[in-house]
């Protein structure tokens, strides 16, 4: 796991040596084992180590082939990649025991296909010395990040937006800000600055003769929808399945952890580590605040290790310690998002113990559809159609907004019964009609009057007739991938953590796409797994990893989501202190 970043001068200049030095000091955290680059005259590959998987050395990046006629940067971890080396590539000869050089010999042996054999989390940059060409890919499901600038003078690329900065003329993107304040964070390829795009996930480009051709490398629906679906659970497939994954996601040669919860997706995990008999240490966290009450993970947590006997840590914040951990959150976020913090605050603790890589069971919701979501666009879509058919929608919509309920019930009539548009409602902080006003009185900011709703439509359409595939592709495309992997890669790495998420795994998405998944599946694979863990958790009440928000926030409207004013107090946060400008 690195930060990587790559400067090519479009008019064949030479690439001054404070650039390079910029992205080392940016990225370091991501990197701190060793930073280097390597330039030649136009252009410059930057890679700054955090040494997980061979960690001599001789795989420091920037890392060249055998026959130095490549060169290449890359952040992420290649679970397959044991395979690779000894299915694929037996004819080469190896410098190092590390996944970025099997993926650097995978390029020089199939060039432009080598993304499409790689099992992994990535982001990769490889110098073709023999074309003097360029190779840019990333990961199917977009867990690694990779943003990218251009102007007339460069093409600069970086795991970390704030880096981006200072090139950029710091113009708001108008998209970007919208689907902030409509989902709290910005869908890609957009980001809160309108030069500053997102490198698009399952897509490659290669860059020649200063001109990038993107081309996409993996069609993503392809792992969410099937012809036919199973309604019949192979518990004992299922099982194969989930023992080499967690085998693969375990595999580290430094200090690894897991973060346990009272969750199923955490518990799945563990309990798979338990039967491969694993030794992974767990950390869990909690707020003294909670402590015996509904939301304090360690009182089930405690009872989940008496079955397990791993060393678990247990960790109370104090309100105190939350307020400090959020002032240093706040300087060094990465880009404006109204998730993160959590993660942020267990890797902070996870980095106190000598841990460097943790294992997380973010992305089982989306699979499984968990949230809770179906089961609110499911009830919208059946009153929406009543009060639809009789014309009652704006009666009713006029007397809600005379009672004090929240924005969200007062607008949950919708005339607008696509799936995803009610998705889009379920998930939305702020109400399409506000948006416009909540920018202007707090940001001081005039924006066209748009939601780019549409777009979204085009975007994500898909010829699906069952709505739970259908949620649990946006729940995994529009929430997962532009929030939780985003938030968590930034948040993870700021504390020179690699946090690995199996179930964000394209090749897990792919096969359980296959059922027609439910709660029921996930209750059944814990069951048949371990019936103890199960029976502690089974009547525990879905809480999710929350924080005590009213400590962060200095005013809330009892009857509206606290987040609201969270995400304001974000975003004002972010561009005060990034865009140099008093809003």
């Amino acid at each position: 796991m690195c930060g990587i970043a790559f400067i090519l001068s479009k008019k064949n200049s030479e690439i001054p040596k404070n650039l390079s030095e910029h992205f080392i000091n940016y990225l370091y955290d991501r990197g701190p084992d060793n930073q280097n680059y390597y330039s030649k005259k136009n252009f410059s590959l930057i890679s700054t180590r955090l040494s997980i998987i061979d960690t001599d050395k001789r795989s420091n990046q920037p890392l060249f082939s055998h026959c130095e006629n490549y060169i290449i940067i890359f952040n992420g971890m290649i679970y397959n990649y044991r395979d690779l080396k000894n299915n694929h590539l037996k004819d080469f000869k190896f410098i190092s025991d590390s996944d970025t050089e099997v993926i650097l010999n995978l390029y020089i042996k199939y060039g432009n296909n080598c993304a499409k054999y790689l099992d992994g989390m990535f982001s990769f940059i490889i110098y073709d010395k023999k074309k003097n060409e360029f190779f840019i890919s990333r990961d199917k499901t977009g867990i690694k990040p990779l943003y990218y600038y251009s102007d007339d003078n460069y093409f600069i690329f970086s795991s970390s937006f704030r880096s981006l900065l200072n090139f950029s003329k710091k113009n708001i993107s108008n998209k970007g800000l919208i689907n902030y304040f409509n989902f709290g964070y910005s869908l890609e390829p957009n980001t809160i600055i309108d030069d500053i795009k997102i490198f698009p996930n399952s897509y490659f480009a290669e860059i020649k003769k200063n001109k990038i051709f993107f081309k996409k490398y993996f069609e993503l629906k392809n792992l969410y929808f099937k012809e036919n679906y199973s309604k019949k659970i192979n518990l004992t497939k299922i099982e194969d399945k989930l023992l080499d994954l967690i085998k693969k996601h375990t595999y580290s040669d430094v200090p690894i952890c897991l973060f346990l919860s009272s969750g199923f997706d955490s518990n799945i995990i563990a309990s798979f580590c338990k039967k491969l008999n694993i030794k992974i240490d767990t950390i869990t966290l909690s707020f003294e605040r909670f402590r015996n009450t509904k939301d304090d993970e360690s009182i089930y947590v405690k009872q989940l290790n008496k079955v397990y006997k791993f060393n678990n840590k247990v960790i109370y914040v104090k309100d105190d310690e939350l307020l400090d951990l959020k002032k240093k959150f706040d300087k060094i976020i990465d880009h404006p998002s109204t998730d993160g913090f959590n993660t942020f605050l267990i890797c902070h603790f996870a980095k106190k113990y000598g841990y460097k890589v943790a294992i997380s069971g973010l992305g089982g919701d989306e699979i499984f559809n968990t949230y809770g979501n179906l089961s609110k666009i499911r009830i919208i879509k059946s009153i929406s159609k009543i009060t639809n058919f009789f014309y009652f929608t704006k009666i009713i919509k006029f007397f809600l907004t005379k009672i004090n309920l929240n924005k969200k019930l007062q607008n949950i009539f919708q005339k607008d019964l696509r799936d995803l548009s009610l998705y889009i409602f379920s998930r939305s902080l702020f109400i399409e009609n506000e948006i416009n006003s909540i920018i202007k009185n707090n940001l001081n900011i005039d924006v066209p009057h748009f939601v780019d709703n549409e777009n979204l439509h085009s975007e994500y359409h898909v010829k699906e007739k069952l709505i739970e595939k259908k949620i649990s592709y946006y729940e995994s495309n529009i929430y997962m991938k532009n929030q939780l992997l985003r938030d968590s890669d930034w948040a993870s790495m700021s504390k020179s953590i690699e946090l690995r998420v199996p179930f964000a795994n394209s090749e897990i998405i792919d096969y359980f796409s296959k059922y027609i998944n439910n709660k029921k599946t996930r209750e059944r694979i814990l069951k048949n797994t371990n019936k103890q863990i199960y029976n502690i958790i089974k009547n525990k009440p879905k809480t999710g990893f929350s924080i005590p928000i009213d400590v962060l926030t200095k005013e809330i409207q009892t009857n509206q989501n606290p987040y609201r004013n969270f995400s304001i107090e974000i975003i004002k946060q972010f561009l005060n202190q990034n865009l140099n400008e008093s809003y």
